[in-house]
């Protein structure tokens, strides 16, 4: 799988890379889905955050985030980028969050 490739190379052995890969493996039936709505409630302007999940457009957003997920939804990527933030992807998220320091699970 090439998400578990990823993360095993880009976030090392650190217990953000041991958490995203037991998130990774959980069945499709339970794997999680986040509003923009819950983005907006549960952080702080500027803030960085993962979804290990797909991360779908409900809601409205007015803070700048930067947001990594396993998958977006293309309104959701409008919002975020709409409020100033960044949706990354997670390859590109570990390349620059990879020890996972300051960064803030949200799911």
């Amino acid at each position: 799988m090439q998400a578990e490739i990823a993360i095993r190379k880009l976030g090392g052995k650190t217990r953000f890379a041991k958490r995203l890969l037991k998130e990774l493996r959980r069945s499709r039936r339970s794997t999680r889905e986040v509003n923009i709505s819950r983005l907006e409630r549960n952080t702080m302007d500027n803030e960085v955050v993962f979804v290990p999940g797909k991360v779908l457009g409900q809601g409205s957003l007015t803070k700048k985030l930067t947001v990594g997920a396993f998958s977006f939804s293309q309104s959701a990527i409008q919002k975020i980028q709409k409020a100033g933030g960044r949706a990354l992807l997670l390859e590109e998220f570990l390349r620059e969050f990879g020890k996972g320091s300051g960064v803030r699970i949200i799911g």
